[in-house]
């Protein structure tokens, strides 16, 4: 509920809030107002008003919108699917301290396969891993782990996915469990990769649930 008061008619005094603190000036209600439009938070759903409300908030200073903006246009949601002005969005959003768009920036840099966009991404991941993005660290670690625009590095590769995997992040677990388990970057552990494979089950990965009752049918010597 909108201030913690429940009932409708709070909510409706919420959303108008939103929307008169909206005309006054105030971007940042500007994009709160757009995400509850496209998620129909309290509101009814409406994608035009969302990218329109969102935009308008990412031009006049509100970077964090930029992202929702980026996304419309990433998945075509009313919108032509534009890399160029994804790129550009997601940029702007990262250049502002937003770790999603560092991490989805370095994603689109990497998939170009170009090699002055995959030494970009060196430095995107490594500022959304500082901004907080544990799935940038992972991203980071891969560049490391493969030698892609840096100096191959497995003990770094290591300690990167050890970060995203502290961080709840699935593949930072999963490849942080296969560098104990073949003593990459770290000496070999085969307790300490049973024990990470077990937290990426536990985080979702079938892959890792797959490993580890593998693991656990296997008879003692």
């Amino acid at each position: 509920r909108i201030n913690g008061v429940g009932g409708s008619r709070a909510v409706k005094n919420g959303i108008s809030i939103l929307k008169e603190t909206c005309a006054e000036g105030d971007y940042y209600a500007c994009s709160v107002l757009g995400y509850r439009y496209f998620t129909g938070d309290e509101i009814e759903t409406n994608e035009f008003k969302a990218y329109m409300l969102l935009n308008y908030a990412c031009n006049n200073g509100e970077f964090g919108a930029c992202r929702f903006v980026a996304a419309f246009h990433e998945y075509g949601i009313g919108v032509e699917h534009d890399l160029d002005k994804i790129r550009y969005l997601y940029s702007k959003s990262c250049d502002n301290a937003d770790a999603v768009s560092c991490q989805k920036l370095g994603a689109i840099l990497i998939s170009s396969g170009n090699e002055k966009d995959v030494a970009e991404a060196v430095t995107v991941f490594s500022n959304g891993c500082k901004f907080g993005s544990v799935r940038s660290c992972n991203d980071l670690g891969d560049l490391y782990f493969e030698g892609k625009s840096v100096e191959k590095d497995p003990k770094n590769a290591f300690k990167l996915y050890k970060m995203a995997c502290d961080g709840n992040d699935v593949k930072g677990c999963i490849n942080l469990a296969y560098g104990y388990s073949e003593g990459i970057g770290v000496e070999k552990s085969t307790n300490a990769d049973k024990t990470i494979y077990t937290k990426a089950c536990d985080l979702g990965s079938y892959e890792a649930c797959s490993i580890v009752s593998l693991k656990q049918s296997k008879p003692k010597k």
